[in-house]
């Protein structure tokens, strides 16, 4: 289909292709990219049988891949949805319904209202307005806190060099947005960057999508930033303290399991601190990296 352009939808980290035209009109979904979600291991062998139930519906579409031309299975909204209805053979329940939900609500809606070139863009300009909704009805929308302070807060994550990690992170995000929305830098308090807690809108969701667990790409973002602060401290990434804290973790690594040394260093269980205790077995997964390497005793 010649003047369209291919948009990408992120669902953790898998990633769903629309076709749409430059003005965000007539999107299409690509159906084998939805089926590599719900059946990641024989998506191939199920296509023909789970794109038969509606191929009366399909809308071709042809890309250049590896220098031949081949042929997409795509569809409007609507048959989307009735494509997604028939998969629900998938092993995993729970993660069905999650793709269903997704696809109405954060694909199928946009494209249906003509910004199908939004992309990602359409739900974190929902996910800002909400936020800024819910802090209004709090009381505290214009409440003035250092990021850190607020994560504390809101995912009652005690360790500070554990949400320093998330801070650095997304900070430049944050305070991009603060300037674009607000058309001033952030105050600072102590050297540190404040915001009123309505803008915090702009990184919550990328923060609840890494502690959901379920996005690898955020997960292994966040181990790397644990590497880079240990491997070049300073008083902005707290990289001493997770040095001292990964020395301490080291020593208990092969004589007791995670769970015994989150509970005994940090005093954090799964039930008393979730995520915490989620942040933490990341940790360790890093520590046991670096003693691999013979970086830790």
């Amino acid at each position: 289909m010649k003047d369209y352009t291919c948009i990408y939808y992120r669902f953790h980290h898998n990633k769903v292709r629309v076709f749409c035209k430059p003005n965000g009109r007539q999107g299409i979904i690509v159906l084998e990219d939805i089926l590599k979600i719900l059946y990641p291991t024989e998506w191939a062998s199920l296509l023909e049988e789970k794109v038969n139930f509606v191929r009366s519906k399909l809308v071709p579409i042809s890309i250049e891949e590896d220098g031949r031309t081949r042929e997409l299975y795509s569809a409007y909204p609507d048959d989307a949805m009735e494509f997604w209805s028939y998969c629900d053979d998938a092993k995993d329940e729970d993660l069905y319904e999650e793709v269903g939900n997704w696809l109405e609500h954060k694909v199928c809606s946009p494209i249906e209202q003509g910004l199908a070139h939004m992309a990602d863009t359409f739900s974190r300009v929902e996910s800002i307005s909400r936020y800024a909704t819910k802090t209004i009805e709090e009381g505290n929308s214009d409440k003035v806190t250092p990021a850190n302070t607020w994560i504390e807060s809101q995912y009652k994550i005690e360790l500070s060099w554990l949400r320093t990690q998330i801070v650095e992170m997304y900070k430049l995000s944050l305070s991009h947005a603060y300037v674009l929305l607000a058309e001033e830098r952030a105050p600072k308090t102590n050297g540190r960057n404040t915001y009123p807690y309505k803008y915090f809108g702009v990184v919550e969701p990328d923060i609840n999508e890494l502690l959901s667990g379920k996005n690898i790409e955020f997960i292994t973002k966040f181990k790397q930033k644990l590497k880079q602060s240990m491997e070049s401290p300073s008083s902005y990434n707290c990289g001493k303290e997770i040095v001292s804290e990964a020395e301490r973790a080291g020593k208990l690594l092969t004589t007791k399991s995670d769970d015994e040394i989150i509970n005994e260093i940090w005093g954090t269980t799964e039930s008393s601190s979730p995520n915490q205790y989620r942040l933490l077995k990341w940790f360790l997964d890093v520590v046991r990296s670096q003693r691999r390497q013979r970086r830790w005793a």
